[in-house]
């Protein structure tokens, strides 16, 4: 089975399952301040989640599912760059579910300090990320099946 890694808000214990949807729980949970600081966040999954029905219903959604990255190097450089309360944890997904191979690297370049309106940006990017590529910079899957934690990585 492949391994992927699974960025969490907190240590995990090995073997123990997790369900899919942490982001979902995460963002629908934000209390002030928190949501002063990660509101761009809610906002953008907010609108991926709208393309993703419009455009991809059958794809497998980001805020019920889970996003695993596939290479150690893109959770490291994450976790430096974007989220550094966060602990990257060695998993597998269980072969459940949809799954959908994506490209985060259409969400890392968003740049709402453009000259266009925010909805236009965030909505030309996440059509762009629902899309199929052969080619991904920051391989991610997303998945609804459950993962299994395997182990803590400490960088």
């Amino acid at each position: 089975m492949p391994i992927f890694y699974f960025l969490a808000q907190h240590s995990l214990m090995p073997g123990s399952m997790v369900a899919p949807g942490d982001l979902r729980r995460e963002l629908f949970c934000l209390r002030q301040p928190e949501l002063a600081i990660r509101w761009p966040q809610a906002l953008r999954e907010m609108v991926y989640e709208n393309v993703r029905q419009t455009f991809f219903p059958n794809r497998p959604s980001r805020l019920s599912a889970h996003s695993l990255l596939e290479k150690l190097d893109d959770a490291v450089d994450h976790i430096r760059r974007f989220e550094p309360h966060k602990v990257i944890h060695e998993v597998e997904a269980m072969p459940q579910a949809d799954q959908f191979a994506a490209d985060l690297m259409y969400i890392r370049k968003v740049n709402l300090d453009q000259n266009q309106p925010v909805m236009t940006v965030l909505w030309n990017a996440a059509r762009q990320y629902w899309e199929e590529h052969e080619e991904r910079q920051v391989p991610e899957l997303v998945t609804g099946s459950p993962i299994r934690i395997l182990r803590q990585v400490n960088i």
